[in-house]
């Protein structure tokens, strides 16, 4: 098990236990998915999202692309390079996205 594996684990396994730490990942995801939502608002308003993409859907999208359990999936999961990784995600977010 690599050490963000382990790290991750770790953590989840404390947020289950102490209350501190489950508030903390909480405030931030909020943070997280917040400015992704202003991405998405962003986006909406320009007109660049692709048919039947609504706002809230964008932001789903986004986090489901950008989160940091997206990322340790792609890095530690599947074994991607960080430039496998962002390479993909060039591909991946405009074909989810932009019309």
């Amino acid at each position: 098990m690599r050490y963000r594996e382990r790290a991750a684990a770790c953590n989840a396994a404390a947020a289950a236990q102490d209350g501190g730490v489950r508030e903390s990942q909480e405030v931030a995801h909020e943070g997280l998915r917040a400015a992704l939502r202003l991405v998405a608002g962003r986006l909406a308003g320009m007109g660049a999202l692709r048919d039947g993409i609504d706002e809230a859907r964008a932001t789903d999208l986004l986090w489901m692309h950008l989160s940091n359990t997206a990322y340790f999936l792609r890095t530690d999961e599947l074994g991607w390079s960080l430039d496998e990784s962002e390479s993909w995600l060039h591909q991946a977010l405009p074909a989810a996205l932009l019309g």
